[in-house]
């Protein structure tokens, strides 16, 4: 069996922007890989705060985020701008 735990996002953390969930529905994960386990599950119009955008090792833009107590990593595409 496995455990994961959300990312504890620092109060401290700067934050760049809040936005939107657009996709209909993206899984929040542990890291920055649709391989890593999933922290929630957003709907669109979730107002999440983007804190960071990075590529993984495969290329693709993710966006490190928090949305209420929960912090984790969705594809950068599934946030509107």
């Amino acid at each position: 069996m496995w455990l994961f735990a959300a990312i504890t996002i620092s109060p401290r953390a700067p934050i760049r922007a809040v936005r939107n969930v657009c996709s209909a529905s993206v899984q929040m994960r542990t890291a920055p890989s649709i391989a890593d386990a999933p922290v929630e599950s957003l709907t669109a119009g979730t107002a999440v705060q983007v804190i960071n955008s990075l590529p993984n090792t495969a290329g693709y833009e993710w966006s490190l985020i928090q949305g209420g107590a929960t912090g984790g990593y969705v594809p950068a595409a599934s946030i509107c701008l």
